[in-house]
């Protein structure tokens, strides 16, 4: 047995070298090896490599180190750096290609929560293969860069509050989950992340401070995996992926002032045991079904290539990117990524209806080559899309992304409203406070109210459900209060534009808002109620159809008060053309 097992990690770390060896000589990311070389020794190929225990644990250390190595990129203070141009970016980039990913989904015929697990994968970007790909293209120095990595780091947030929620439905829970329980995975998600950021911050900083002064060269790789394998503990015994804690682990080593020691003294073990999840991911790839499922797969790679590209494009643009930045911007984040693996392996439960594992596997190949083959040649895209786009669209485009980039500008700091956006985001943070305590309350409750019955007025009634109309009750204050403070902002905004356009403008964005809103919650609440495919899909397209009629005519509107008077514009980089 024991013979087995060592010949197995030999063939393992064998591989592993040769299938980084062989990307990097052909000038591609290490992953593509990597994910290629399992793939072929894998038990679905040549079977020189089995999934057997031994692999299965390391490529488990090597998720949560990977995870780790993440969560050194984030720290809040880096966080709150980066600004509301980057924090905007992401959201609008994330939200465009996340509602057109679910919508395309569920009209190839895929049930809700497949369509939910497909449009995550596709929204996130890897920021690991496109600092990698940029690099080997001489890209990277370009003054774009700094803004599309903050955006991607920002996402990566994102992705971690993702894969939290999908592990509260890993074990064969999916099929059966209803929308309120569903919520409450996010709730519980949400207050567990929170309170073991809160005790990391709090308790642990300090203790490691305190040990600086007894930190050597010996001692730093266990202080550091002592730190992974805590967090690590600590999320799984919350009943979350343990990848979760170490990403936490990872963002407090980042916040620390002798944080780059601990992480030049884990990263050989990162380097290591990374690579053998993405040999081990590779393993689970079946040819068969892909071969079975080529057409399936193929239409989502157009997805992710097209919903991406138009994603990034369009965000970036908005917040102040010329054309030239934004279309070499969408081919540089076209790659799906890590996280995406994390979330399709967190998906991979029996008689799922796609192999999701597969399917990203394939989607990481693809999108990494054609992001490797196509962003060298940005400059020919801008001029190929430049002639096809109509003159009018890009006037429109262009108006609009001139006021909202002016709008960006003035909550940056120095920006004329920056001091009224700081005051009033930390009035809200309190009140936001305020709502996490009263929900975590009610998540953690939950357990131990649900099979409690009081009686009330003569009937028996759950105690659970009491708890939660009265938290619900006492949320709507602190809701309104929220509501007020943004549109006390939506209106200082309004002040700050033209005097000419200022009413309409009020009117058509509150107007722009309710409806793009209402556009996006529409297929949750259709799929909640088992509302047939065909209406679900039929009912976004109309209501995104009148969004997009709106915006041209916001942008119409602009333009006419443009002429009337004159907008100073705001270009991060060079005049846009």
């Amino acid at each position: 047995m024991a013979e087995i097992i060592l010949t197995e990690l030999l063939f393992t770390v064998l591989f592993a070298f040769l299938g980084s060896v062989l990307a990097l000589r052909l000038k591609q990311p290490p992953v593509l090896g990597l994910l290629l070389a399992g793939a072929l020794v894998g038990p679905n190929a040549l079977n020189f490599v089995s999934q057997g225990s031994a692999v299965n644990i390391f490529a488990e250390i090597g998720a949560v180190l990977l995870l780790f190595a993440i969560g050194l990129e984030f720290s809040i203070s880096k966080l709150g750096s980066f600004g509301i141009r980057a924090l905007m970016t992401a959201i609008t980039k994330m939200a465009i290609i996340f509602f057109s990913a679910y919508v395309a989904t569920r009209f190839l015929g895929f049930d809700y929560l497949t369509a939910l697990y497909l449009a995550v994968i596709l929204a996130i970007t890897s920021t690991a293969l496109m600092i990698k790909i940029l690099q080997q293209k001489n890209l990277a120095s370009r003054s774009e860069v700094p803004l599309l990595v903050a955006t991607l780091i920002i996402e990566d947030v994102f992705a971690v509050f993702a894969l939290t929620f999908f592990s509260t439905l890993h074990g064969g829970t999916q099929a059966a989950a209803t929308p309120f329980e569903l919520a409450m995975a996010i709730f519980q998600s949400i207050a567990l992340l929170g309170i073991a950021y809160v005790l990391l911050l709090r308790v642990l900083k300090p203790g490691f401070e305190r040990l600086a002064r007894f930190q050597t060269g010996e001692t730093l790789p266990f202080i550091a995996l002592a730190l992974v394998g805590g967090m690590s503990y600590l999320a799984s015994w919350f009943g979350l992926t343990p990848s979760i804690g170490a990403f936490l682990a990872g963002s407090l080593v980042a916040s620390l002032p002798n944080g780059k020691l601990l992480e030049k003294a884990i990263t050989p073990f990162t380097l290591a045991f990374s690579s053998i999840f993405f040999l081990s991911i590779g393993m689970l790839v079946n040819f068969n079904y892909i071969a079975s499922a080529a057409g399936i797969i193929t239409v989502l790679i157009l997805f992710n290539l097209v919903f991406k590209f138009v994603g990034v494009s369009i965000s970036t643009y908005l917040y102040g990117f010329s054309s030239k930045s934004a279309v070499f911007s969408g081919l540089a984040m076209l790659s799906v990524g890590e996280f995406s693996l994390l979330i399709a392996r967190e998906a991979s439960v029996p008689n799922a209806p796609i192999d999701l594992v597969a399917l990203t596997s394939v989607l990481v190949f693809t999108s990494a080559l054609f992001t490797s083959i196509s962003v060298g040649r940005h400059d020919g895209v801008h001029k190929f899309l430049s002639r096809l786009l109509p003159r009018g669209l890009k006037q429109s485009g262009r108006t609009l992304s001139q006021v909202v980039s002016k709008v960006t500008e003035a909550f940056e700091p120095h920006g004329a409203l920056h001091i009224f956006f700081v005051r009033k985001m930390q009035e809200a943070s309190l009140t936001i406070g305020g709502i996490a305590v009263l929900l975590a309350f009610l998540v953690l409750s939950r357990s131990f109210l649900a099979g409690m019955r009081v009686d009330l007025f003569g009937m028996q009634t759950s105690a659970f459900l009491l708890a939660t109309v009265a938290v619900f009750a006492l949320l709507l204050l602190p809701i309104a209060s929220l509501f007020k403070s943004f549109f006390t902002i939506l209106n200082k905004t309004n002040h700050y534009l033209s005097p000419l356009s200022r009413n309409r403008v009020a009117g058509d964005l509150k107007a722009l808002l309710a409806l793009t809103f209402f556009t996006l919650v529409l297929p949750f609440i259709l799929s909640a109620f088992n509302v047939i495919l065909e209406a679900d899909a039929i009912m976004f397209l109309i209501l995104l159809s009148a969004v997009v009629i709106y915006v041209f005519d916001l942008s119409a509107t602009l333009t006419k008060a443009k002429n009337a008077e004159e907008y100073k514009e705001n270009v991060l980089f060079f005049k846009k053309r």
